[in-house]
């Protein structure tokens, strides 16, 4: 064989080798589509999922701000009536000690008035008895 022939017969080889490595070509970018339209479509669906999650998450997050807010103006509403309520207890313990103190006094002037009544019953009895007396005397000095 001559040099051109065996020249021309690597040249058919590389023509073939050239069309095989074309149609591969095709083949690979046919599929790098088909992949890039699946990896699209992928990323679309993931993406459309991001956006729900964080619409979902950002509701309930709402709702829980909602319902913690409610919750804290419960607690504050029962600190301020705790704090009431204590400023009441105080007024209130306040004024038992007064009135056990105007009790205690005035057990003690009920004391005092006793032991002046009683002492105002004998100086009635003495003063009873006199007049008795001075009748006596005076009915006995009016038989005279």
């Amino acid at each position: 064989m001559s040099k051109i022939e065996i020249d021309l017969q690597k040249m058919s080889t590389l023509e073939q080798e050239i069309e095989l490595l074309e149609k591969k070509k095709k083949t690979l970018e046919s599929d790098l589509e088909v992949l890039s339209r699946e990896c699209n479509s992928i990323k679309d669906s993931a993406n459309k999922e991001v956006a729900q999650l964080k619409q979902s998450c950002e509701s309930e997050c709402q709702e829980k701000n909602v319902k913690a807010d409610a919750i804290l103006k419960k607690a504050e509403s029962s600190l301020a009536s705790a704090v009431k309520r204590e400023v009441d207890s105080l007024v209130i313990e306040k004024q038992i000690k007064e009135l056990d103190k105007k009790s205690k006094e005035f057990k003690e002037t009920e004391k005092q008035l006793e032991v002046i009544k009683i002492s105002c019953i004998e100086r009635e009895k003495k003063a009873d008895l006199l007049i008795k007396q001075y009748e006596k005397k005076l009915d006995e000095l009016n038989k005279k």
